[in-house]
């Protein structure tokens, strides 16, 4: 895998960051905090979706935004690949989340989890395993090296999936006691089906007891019923007797109370038929009643009436309605002229709103840019007044402010220098002391003898003199030289002195902050440009937003003071708008014309009835007129009364002669009746038989249904205690193939497996990492426990006593070992402040073995390094800075 390049938008400081990444080494560089990790993060989520530190998606988005992506491009074997992830917040303008792969340009993959299953296949490994082995985290470049033997094997163990298949027999582990405890509440259920099978064969016989004894019940019963039954049919023809009797009986008492009924219409008919008299005279009277006579034309004359007095009322309506139209077009005519102001004002806000709302953003790009600015001239003259006070303070000129590094560097060199030829002077002092000691001591040898106590020669005064004068020139000569020597120590002392002083100048931190303020009023100047002519360019628009605003401001307030009318305007325009003047009138000239068509023929019928009628009057011809009607139905009502009185009489006679009948075939039958004496009795003997043998056959029955019943669940139990028995079968078959893949995955199993072939594969590549990084190591090994072993001429090396390169070189060996057993091939390795914890000349080591091996040999051919040490950018193939400002961090490319 190659990273080709990464765009952020609103992720965690960044809020539109590109970086195009090149082959060979990457080094991002900044100050702490600036956002160089943010970049690793982004990588990270695009790929896996995976936050640091387990935060929430929503807590990635840039403080202020509601929504963040990131686009990573990389190539595999040639194939080219993008990844996309969004995630924004619910009112965010896109989905909450979205993700795709594409291949080649071509989609493969959509949604979260579909990325994330797809990433795993083009890279071949899984996330855990390509993060552990690829991603280098902060403080990790030792991880593998440092701590304890435990923590190292914890380490090895989780990078090459030992730790997985640890948890997996585990689970095993759990599963197994699942099934033990499952076992144990299936492990009788052979005894139970056995019992269960006694118990279906006990029932069954009970069963076929109780069915015999249910079948002599029901043939016992039968045999009573039958002669119920006939015992029955007996008294169903006694009964019918009895109730032909009864019949008889009571048509002889409905014959008797007709005859009396009719009788009595008899009479009742006879003194109605004497009363029609009176009634046809009372007919004659009512006929000539004159609203009777005139009734037709009385009722055509209301009808009209009516039909006047409508039309006098929709004519008032009319008029009324015609006056209200007067009343609001006048109301209307006086509300014109404020009407006219609140449009005018109404048109003005609406327009003044559009500018407003075009002019917005630079108005709020002109207000922010304005606020940024404010705060960037007083850090900027705080920053210029720090540097001009320490350029007057110091003596120090601005360029040895900005080179103070390397001056710092060779005031150092120089100081060391000093100190070693201080170290030499004193040396050569000693040195010349010692052989002035010596001289000294051979000269008060000398005193006082006559023979060289060396050669043992005869010592004459003038070889005496000789030798002394030349023992004195020496002497002089060295004390000669040993001032010379303290002179020069105390100049190179006054000289180191003075070196001092200004190495704590150049070592301060006042000229740390110095250099940067420098470095940063730089950006900052350029950024308060940018800022400027945003401001410059906005200013008319914030002009512009400024007097719209106050002016639609004053416009709103008149245009609430106008609301008032405007509502009262548009309340009488919609009632107008449905009221049609033109057509009132001609309503009110139809229904004048209706009322004199109406008048006119009223006074037709008033000259044809030759009086006015009363309506009270005229009310009370209906109730004539029903009179009449009602009384002419009377008098025709007295022929169908004489038909109807010869028919009741002979009804009469019929019904005397049917009475005579009944009473003679009533004696007949009650001389039948004698023949079904004592059937009651016989029949209730019968009937308790009947009942006693049928309450057996029931109770039988009942007891065989129990039987039938407990049969059926007993062999139910029995179907699922042997679906038991086969599942307590299974299970164990089961727990005995699940421990054997247990053992397979716990440490003894694969895990060996595993462990061998990764210490052999790994202690192998670490050889051969080690070599090409030219370091003095016999051999090293790495065990089955992930021990390291490390011999140096000829002797085993702990790995606290290795030096700082050593222990740097052995660290990075390990890791790309590795990677690469884990990964096969290495193309790439990420790293994140590796130089954390190490001191300057471990950093130097790192940097030496990224030079002169791993980009030298070509070992890895993409490293991507996050760093705050500047001194890496010199082995990079490109870097990148990182600066953040206001919030926000950038990318400078250098």
């Amino acid at each position: 895998m190659i990273i080709e390049s990464i765009k952020i938008i609103n992720f965690l400081s960044h809020e539109n960051t590109e970086i195009t990444f090149e082959q060979g080494i990457n080094i991002i560089t900044g100050k702490n905090g600036a956002g160089k990790t943010s970049i690793l993060d982004a990588i990270k989520f695009a790929l896996f979706a995976e936050s640091r530190n387990n935060e929430k998606n929503n807590e990635l988005i840039k403080k202020g935004k509601n929504y963040f992506e990131i686009t990573l491009n990389f190539n595999v074997n040639g194939e080219h690949y993008e990844v996309y992830r969004h995630f924004g917040l619910k009112k965010a303008k896109n989905a909450e989340r979205l993700a795709s792969v594409k291949k080649n340009g071509v989609i493969v993959a959509e949604t979260y989890e579909g990325v994330n299953v797809e990433i795993t296949k083009i890279l071949n490994v899984s996330r855990e395993v390509f993060k552990n082995s690829v991603f280098v985290e902060q403080g990790q470049m030792d991880s593998l090296i440092s701590g304890t033997p435990k923590e190292r094997k914890t380490i090895f163990s989780d990078i090459i999936g030992l730790t997985s298949l640890s948890r997996s027999a585990d689970r095993l582990r759990e599963i197994i006691g699942a099934f033990r405890e499952e076992m144990i509440l299936l492990q009788n259920s052979s005894e139970r089906l056995d019992q269960a099978k006694k118990d279906i064969e006990k029932f069954k016989e009970e069963k076929k007891t109780a069915f015999e004894s249910m079948s002599r019940a029901k043939i016992e019963s039968e045999k009573y019923y039958g002669e119920l039954e006939e015992l029955k049919a007996k008294q169903k023809e006694r009964d019918r007797y009895i109730t032909v009797i009864e019949n008889i009986k009571a048509n002889i008492s409905k014959y008797l109370d007709e005859i009396k009924e009719r009788e009595g219409q008899s009479v009742e008919l006879s003194a109605k038929i004497s009363e029609i008299t009176s009634i046809e005279k009372r007919v004659t009277e009512l006929q000539e009643n004159p609203y009777y006579k005139k009734m037709d034309f009385i009722n055509r004359y209301f009808l009209e009436k009516s039909g006047m007095d409508s039309a006098a009322k929709d004519m008032e309506k009319a008029n009324k309605r015609l006056s209200e139209y007067s009343d609001y077009a006048g109301k209307l005519e006086k509300l014109s002229e404020y009407h006219k102001k609140y449009s005018d004002m109404h048109d003005k806000y609406t327009l003044n709103s559009e500018k407003i709302k075009e002019s917005r953003k630079m108005h709020e790009e002109y207000l922010s840019a304005s606020s940024n600015i404010q705060s960037m001239v007083d850090r900027l003259n705080k920053m210029k007044n720090y540097v001009d006070n320490y350029l007057k303070s110091s003596g120090l000129s601005l360029e040895d402010i900005q080179n103070f590094r390397p001056i710092r560097e060779k005031i150092n060199r120089e100081i060391s220098e000093k100190t070693s030829r201080i170290s030499e002077i004193k040396s050569n002092v000693a040195s010349y002391s010692k052989t002035l000691t010596e001289v000294r001591e051979n000269m008060e040898t000398l005193k006082g003898k006559s023979t060289c106590p060396l050669c043992g020669t005869n010592l004459t005064p003038d070889h005496m003199e000789s030798i002394s004068k030349e023992y004195d020139e020496k002497a002089g000569q060295i004390i000669g030289d040993i001032e010379k020597l303290k002179l020069e120590k105390n100049s190179v002392e006054s000289d180191q002195e003075k070196l001092k002083d200004r190495y704590k100048i150049f070592g301060s931190q006042e000229i740390e902050t110095a250099a940067s303020y420098i470095n940063e009023i730089k950006s900052l100047e350029t950024e308060k440009k940018g800022l400027e002519n945003t401001i410059e360019n906005a200013s008319k628009w914030h002009e512009l937003f400024n007097v719209l605003s106050a002016e639609n401001e004053n416009l709103e307030k008149a245009i609430k003071e106008l609301q008032q009318y405007e509502n009262e305007y548009i309340r009488y325009s919609s009632i107008i708008s449905g009221m049609d003047p033109g057509a009132i009138k001609k309503e009110i000239e139809a229904a004048g014309e209706s009322f004199t068509t109406f008048k006119n023929r009223i006074n037709e019928l008033l000259s044809q009835i030759g009086f006015v009628p009363e309506y009270n009057e005229y009310q009370n011809t209906g109730k004539i007129s029903s009179e009449i009607n009602r009384l002419k139905t009377e008098v025709e009502r007295s022929r169908e009364m004489k038909s109807k009185l010869e028919s009741i009489q002979d009804e009469i006679e019929n019904r005397k002669k049917s009475i005579e009948g009944l009473r003679i075939e009533m004696e007949n039958k009650q001389s039948a009746m004698h023949q079904y004496d004592g059937i009651d009795e016989q029949a209730g003997n019968i009937e308790s038989r009947y009942k006693s043998a049928y309450q057996e056959n029931i109770k039988m029955k009942t007891l065989v249904d129990s039987y039938t019943e407990r049969i059926e669940e007993t062999e139910e139990n029995a179907k699922n205690l042997e679906q038991d028995a086969e599942k307590y079968k299974k299970t164990r078959e089961a727990i005995s193939t699940l421990g054997k893949i247990r053992e397979a995955f716990d440490y003894n199993g694969i895990q060996s497996i595993i462990r061998k072939d990764a210490s052999a594969s790994m202690t192998n590549l670490t050889r051969k990492y080690l070599q090409s990084f030219n370091l003095d190591f016999d051999d090293i090994s790495i065990d089955e426990n992930f021990d390291i072993k490390v011999t140096q001429n000829s002797m085993e090396q702990t790995l606290e006593s290795l030096s700082g390169g050593e222990k740097t070189a052995l660290a990075i060996a390990i890791r790309l070992s590795v990677t690469e057993y884990v990964l096969e091939i290495i193309s790439i390795i990420i790293m994140d402040e590796p130089t954390n914890f190490l001191d300057e000349d471990r950093r130097n080591n790192l940097k030496d073995i990224i030079l002169y091996s791993l980009k030298g040999e070509n070992i890895v051919p993409q490293m991507i390094m996050i760093t705050h040490h500047s001194e890496l950018i010199s082995v990079a193939d490109a870097s990148y800075e990182i600066i953040k400002t206001a919030g926000t961090s950038r990318v400078i490319s250098s």
